[in-house]
């Protein structure tokens, strides 16, 4: 999973959700590899579909529905909060 989004300087993004380990009460931090790029990668998911959304400083939610992304793929998302 990557997510493009400046998060401004000292912030950190997260992702929560279901399924590879996530969970919906504590978000786990993403890699950031540039400025405004984070990357979230797990080989737990085999089958089915990974339902996430992101947060800033794991407290600032992402707006919209939740992403699903299946299991295999790498999305690269537009959040907006």
């Amino acid at each position: 999973m990557v997510a493009k989004y400046d998060v401004g300087f000292g912030n950190k993004l997260f992702i929560r959700g279901e399924g590879a380990g996530l969970g919906w009460e504590a978000g786990v931090e993403m890699k950031n590899v540039e400025n405004d790029v984070w990357v979230w990668t797990t080989n737990d998911l085999k089958e089915g579909a990974l339902a996430c959304k992101f947060l800033i400083n794991d407290d600032i939610w992402s707006t919209g529905e939740n992403l699903f992304v299946p299991a295999g793929e790498t999305s690269t998302v537009f959040p907006s909060f």
